[in-house]
């Protein structure tokens, strides 16, 4: 199950288009094996802020399990 989908950037950089053109892929090809699948949980682009600092997460994948097989 797809909880967040990947967050749009407007930018000119071209390091960070590439960069997001491969969290685009990454996440097309989740969405198409684990869509709908209850078992696991995906978030894209999950940015953290505290105290005026950010990070940001491209991908958490989660399986009730740990593991898929």
């Amino acid at each position: 199950m797809i909880l967040k989908d990947v967050d749009e950037l407007a930018t000119s950089d071209k390091y960070q288009k590439a960069g997001l053109s491969a969290e685009k892929q990454m996440a097309f090809y989740l969405k198409r094996a684990f869509g709908t699948e209850e078992n696991v949980l995906v978030l894209n682009s999950l940015r953290l802020e505290k105290n005026g600092d950010a990070a940001q997460i491209d991908l958490i994948w989660l399986h009730y399990t740990g593991h898929t097989n």
